[in-house]
């Protein structure tokens, strides 16, 4: 990562946009070689102090649990104060339930409850009973096929959350239908056909399955963020309707992406407030 920068620098860059890893971010983050406004489209993998001219924006899975607390707080009286987090042993599901818990605390006062993801049928039978109950609110710390699994288990009554791992490409109408109800975050680029930005880039390419078009949604967003960020007096001027979420600088160094919230709905996706997307 650092050999590529020095390069970069060399080749008379005056902005620079990556590393796209934590490690590399982390790895540029600790040098003392940005010499010019550097956008890394990641966090570092620990908390540590940044230098000057290095700012951070991406795709975080950790910030759209955050988000989702918030949607949880939003969208239910306030009867629905227990939050159950279903999360598993895996290194990302662990950073979901501490940004969503974080989050949680912060609003509320109170801990949310985590309980460890088990394939058996012993945890499916218990699940419901667990989690059901009018003032429980459920967030499910795992991925697409865990969440299948899960779903049918949990209360149609019990508001359930995810994050954007559950919208994966190529599913069909009868996989939706199996995740009916459940409320997930995810970017304009897939959810918003007729966002101002998504029309004006959605013709450069074809479309690949979602995750490929996360990244490049990404790059379009962090090319215009860098744009702006160029031509500012000061990073806090920038801002952005993107077609990764509405993009607003948070001091000292961060770009934050407020993604849409939408919900699965009879085989379909509906953003919140607007018809079923089919």
């Amino acid at each position: 990562v650092l050999v590529t920068y020095h390069q970069a620098l060399q080749a008379g860059a005056v902005l620079i946009v990556g590393p796209l890893t934590r490690n590399g971010v982390t790895a540029l983050a600790s040098s003392h070689a940005i010499a010019v406004p550097t956008l890394a489209l990641n966090a570092t993998d620990k908390s540590m102090p940044l230098p000057p001219n290095l700012f951070l924006f991406g795709m975080q899975m950790e910030a759209e649990a955050s988000h989702i607390a918030e949607l949880a707080l939003d969208s239910y009286d306030l009867h629905r104060r227990h939050a159950i987090i279903i999360k598993d042993a895996g290194a990302l599901s662990s950073r979901l339930q501490s940004a969503f818990a974080s989050r949680w605390l912060e609003e509320f006062g109170n801990t949310a409850e985590s309980v460890e993801y088990e394939d058996d049928q012993g945890f499916f039978s218990q699940l419901r009973r667990h989690t059901n109950g009018a003032e429980n609110v459920v967030f499910l710390a795992l991925d697409a096929n865990k969440v299948r699994r899960v779903r049918a288990f949990l209360s149609p009554e019990v508001p359930v959350y995810a994050t954007s791992q559950v919208f994966v490409s190529n599913a069909d109408p009868l996989y939706y239908n199996e995740l009916d109800g459940i409320r997930f975050m995810d970017m304009p680029w897939l959810l918003q056909s007729d966002h101002p930005a998504v029309m004006a880039y959605r013709g450069l390419h074809q479309e690949k399955d979602k995750d490929t078009e996360r990244l490049f949604a990404l790059g379009i967003d962090a090319f215009r963020l860098m744009s702006r960020l160029l031509y500012a007096r000061s990073p806090d001027e920038v801002s952005l309707d993107g077609v990764t979420g509405y993009i607003r600088y948070a001091p000292p160094a961060q770009f934050i992406r407020e993604p849409v919230a939408a919900r699965f709905d009879k085989g379909g996706v509906q953003i919140l407030g607007v018809p079923a997307i089919r």
